[in-house]
């Protein structure tokens, strides 16, 4: 084959792969489980923001002191900036935990039957009749939901830094970067999902995916715990677990880029029940991108031994 005919059959390929991700959002939108999955997150922004602006409605004037306790009273005695920031980055991290949570909800059982769902109802065998190898329905539905998961991301994440911004004056110093790291923990997520719906049934598919980024969070809980008490079993225990599922270790990073700067000497205020902040680590980038393509890879592996 000629190299005109060569980048004609590239072309033809990557056409067919982006009119299967298409396909995708039209499937999502005509099940409507795209409405509803941006329906329940618009009701839980409105009530963020409602909660956000009531909670630092209070610091539009001087507070009592003396009726507040613990840090509070501690950090408004010592600079009421300090207070506002530690309790905004505080909301934020609850915020983007639920938000976490909630993408990987969404990639989950949007995701789970990309593969095993299509095989049951018939609609794999239709398309795979066609001339479109089974890499590229894989690759095709994958960057469709993956679509989806950016843009729910941006928007949901995205609206939470801004409402914390608007209602309490806290402007994270990375947002940039947080929001590409919760964006590559959905993509390990989704990637998971892809692996074990190359060979799982859809309902099983769905199981392994949420059981697996819940054992990342409890690891990463396990290590926090751990840290605080100086116990380094229960440290190692937890930092092992983020090799089976790196998606925790993703979410910490990126609350490390939200922490504000004035804190770097109190990380033990930023340490909360959803997480404690991790600075950036080129070793866990690393793993985690080669964790994301040794998903596909491997799904891609059992998808074209799969029989349908």
């Amino acid at each position: 084959m000629s190299r005109s005919g060569r980048l004609d059959d590239l072309r033809t390929r990557a056409d067919q792969v982006l009119l299967l991700a298409g396909l995708t959002w039209k499937e999502g939108v005509r099940r409507r489980t795209i409405l509803m999955g941006f329906l329940l997150t618009v009701a839980f922004v409105a009530l963020y923001g409602t909660g956000t602006y009531y909670a630092f409605r209070q610091f539009d004037v001087q507070p009592d002191t003396t009726s507040m306790g613990g840090v509070g009273a501690l950090g408004m005695a010592l600079d009421p900036d300090f207070y506002r920031d530690l309790a905004a980055y505080q909301m934020l991290s609850f915020g983007l935990f639920v938000s976490s949570f909630l993408s990987a909800m969404l990639v989950v059982f949007l995701g789970a039957g990309m593969i095993s769902g299509d095989a049951e109802n018939g609609t794999l065998q239709t398309i795979v009749t066609r001339p479109v190898a089974r890499v590229q329905v894989l690759m095709g539905r994958f960057l469709g939901y993956a679509s989806v998961l950016v843009v729910y991301t941006i928007v949901l994440s995205g609206s939470l830094l801004l409402l914390t911004r608007v209602f309490s004056g806290y402007a994270p110093p990375h947002p940039e970067q947080a929001l590409l790291l919760l964006l590559a923990q959905g993509l390990i997520v989704l990637g998971i999902v892809a692996l074990a719906t190359s060979t799982l049934p859809q309902i099983a598919t769905g199981i392994t995916g949420l059981m697996l980024f819940g054992v990342a969070f409890i690891g990463g809980i396990v290590e926090q715990i751990g840290t605080f008490l100086g116990n380094d079993t229960a440290a190692a225990i937890g930092d092992a677990v983020h090799y089976l599922a790196p998606t925790d270790t993703f979410f910490r990073m990126a609350l490390g880029r939200l922490t504000p700067g004035s804190m770097a000497l109190v990380g033990e205020f930023l340490t909360g029940p959803f997480g404690a902040p991790k600075g950036v680590e080129t070793g866990a980038l690393l793993y985690g991108l080669l964790y994301l393509a040794a998903c596909l890879v491997g799904a891609a592996l059992l998808f074209r031994r799969r029989d349908l």
